[in-house]
């Protein structure tokens, strides 16, 4: 139960970290940051496919389209228009309206 809590507050932590990254580098545009953001994750993600690339096999390429659509979406269009009204509105006002 522990390792759960502890995980849950990092995840918690790491998700609050969107709401400050585009005031820390207010001179890049939200589709940089999207885009280094979405690097980064597929970095992060790499090592875990790899563990798990014989249950990789077995998708589809439906599925893989599938996937890539989800992820231009939730990953690279959000977080551009969540970055942009961060910079222009500043983190307190875009938080309260995401929340």
């Amino acid at each position: 139960m522990l390792a759960g809590v502890l995980f849950a507050l990092a995840a918690g932590l790491m998700w609050g970290l969107i709401f400050v990254g585009p005031l820390l580098v207010p001179d890049y545009p939200g589709a940089l940051q999207s885009a280094g953001r979405y690097v980064a994750f597929g970095l992060i993600a790499l090592p875990l496919a790899w563990l798990d690339r014989r249950r990789l096999r077995k998708l589809l390429p439906a599925d893989w389209r599938e996937a890539l659509k989800l992820s231009l979406v939730g990953n690279l269009l959000y977080y551009t228009f969540l970055a942009s009204a961060i910079q222009r509105t500043g983190a307190p006002v875009s938080t309260m309206i995401i929340g």
